[in-house]
């Protein structure tokens, strides 16, 4: 058994940082992850129409809840958070900013942000 897992290895060409192997890599990954977003953000733009057509008031309820889990590091789904951004561009940039201020400034208490 431990034959076939060297000969395995031995098979596998590594890849290096740089190299063009890891280039397409990294490309690839960038295609698909590009794709991803384009499909995400047209979801996200159609539930932002929907709700600004419907229900107004939700938009506000989005944005407030993005800005509370950012406040207390709570998880929240990323199609709330590109909804929020599509309803108040301005405000969520501002709470990005502020979280990772809050976050990365010194001292960095590791109790407080163990769960990172």
């Amino acid at each position: 058994p431990s034959s076939d897992s060297s000969q395995q290895q031995q098979q596998q060409p590594k890849i290096s940082m740089g190299s063009t192997e890891s280039k397409e890599l990294l490309g690839q990954r960038v295609i698909i992850a590009k794709g991803k977003l384009e499909a995400d953000m047209k979801r996200a733009t159609e539930r932002y129409e929907s709700l600004q057509q419907h229900s107004s008031q939700t938009l506000t309820t989005v944005l407030d809840s993005v800005g509370d889990s950012f406040a207390t590091c709570s998880p929240f789904l990323e199609s709330t958070l590109l909804i929020a951004w599509l309803f108040d561009a301005v405000k969520c940039r501002d709470i990005v900013l502020n979280a990772c201020k809050r976050v990365l400034r010194a001292p960095i208490s590791k109790h407080k942000y163990d769960w990172f």
